[in-house]
């Protein structure tokens, strides 16, 4: 069942600053954003140095939609946060980055209600790191008030080999048939696991396109593992609507 986090409990790479829980209009104050003004080693190697903010859910969830509400001071809306990073991890030393994500510009008043953020498409993490690439004025501070992510607790193994084995499952999200392309010759094997680690349907792949029939399963996030005859697996995260 997915629940909605408003994500205050930050690890970040300065001032620690509480947020209002409100899903609507968004205070003025500076009491009620997070601004860094200092940059720090970030989590992600890849980042380099930065301004970040790491939240940590305790255990793995999927992730899917977020809201998002930037700084909103008057006169100081330019330090808020424009292009940012998000990369999702398991054990904090292994990153994947979903992508970046450009946050409009807060208008600085008391009926701010922000914006839609990115879909996250089921990515699965225990934590999420938020890298500020670009402020909206080029100052040395960048901050953000609050971001809401609805998330879905998930205890299934999502460790995903890179091999050379390579498949898309598409749509995604589904809600009737999903089709599975890859692009092998031989017989591949078929997994699929739901997001407690059950086996839900398994079979064997002859052509380089199938057609899988979901709409009686449960909603939720599914993981699809292919396997070739040399014991090479391909894994992709689906979400059933």
């Amino acid at each position: 069942m997915k629940k909605t986090l408003f994500l205050f409990s930050l690890i970040t790479s300065s001032l620690l600053a509480s947020a209002q829980c409100d899903f609507g209009s968004h205070s003025i104050n500076w009491e009620d954003a997070w601004l860094s003004c200092s940059t720090s080693e970030n989590p992600n190697p890849e980042r380099g140095e930065g301004h970040w903010i790491m939240y940590d859910l305790g255990s793995p969830h999927a992730f899917f939609e977020s809201h998002i509400w930037n700084l909103n001071v008057p006169d100081q809306t330019g330090q808020g946060a424009r292009n940012c990073y998000f990369d999702f991890s398991v054990d904090g030393e292994t990153w994947e980055n979903f992508g970046t994500f450009e946050v409009n510009e807060a208008p600085g008043n008391d009926d701010y209600s922000g914006e839609s953020g990115p879909y996250f498409d089921g990515i699965v993490g225990r934590y999420m790191l938020i890298t500020i690439d670009t402020n909206w004025d080029g100052s040395e501070c960048s901050g953000i008030c609050e971001i809401k992510v609805d998330v879905e607790d998930t205890t299934v193994d999502i460790e995903e080999i890179t091999a050379s084995l390579e498949f898309s499952a598409f749509p995604n999200p589904v809600r009737d048939v999903l089709t599975i392309r890859h692009y092998e010759s031989g017989t591949l094997d078929l997994e699929v696991y739901n997001s407690s680690g059950q086996l839900v349907h398994s079979d064997q792949v002859f052509g380089t396109t199938s057609f899988l029939e979901v709409s009686s399963w449960e909603g939720g996030l599914y993981l699809v593992v292919l396997k070739n005859s040399e014991g090479v697996r391909a894994v992709r995260r689906v979400v059933v609507e």
